[in-house]
């Protein structure tokens, strides 16, 4: 599976991100979507060293199940309702779709109002 070159200045034109997502309607199994952040959509990549990124909107271009060893294998999950905020909160990603976060908070902190997402698999996988 190729996948995409992490950009060199991600502040700039269409990248790709993932995020992991769990769901309490697939037995709280995690799953990986790549996300495609569009040329004009608002971002924020924190100095901080966790790597966390956030966006305005996202479309959804694959879905993959992380496997008991840890394996990404294609999902034939096409919905994804994940739970935010220590579940406080559902958000829907559709696969073909682009999700639109109920707010963006643009100032330069780790945690914020947004889509969260990893320039890379290895850290969204490994984000708990």
């Amino acid at each position: 599976m190729a996948l995409p070159a992490i950009p060199k200045n991600p502040t700039k034109g269409k990248i790709y991100g993932y995020k992991k997502v769990r769901s309490k309607y697939y037995n709280g199994n995690e799953f990986i979507l790549m996300l495609e952040i569009g040329a004009k959509t608002r971002r924020h990549f924190p100095e901080g060293l966790s790597g966390k990124a956030r966006c305005e909107k996202a479309k959804v271009v694959r879905v993959w199940t992380v496997d008991k060893n840890g394996k990404l294998q294609k999902s034939s999950v096409k919905e994804i309702e994940h739970c935010c905020y220590h579940g406080a909160l559902r958000f829907k990603y559709t696969l073909g779709k682009v999700a639109i976060a109920d707010g963006f908070d643009a100032r330069p902190n780790d945690c914020g109002a947004g889509i969260n997402f990893f320039l890379n698999v290895k850290q969204a996988k490994e984000y708990n």
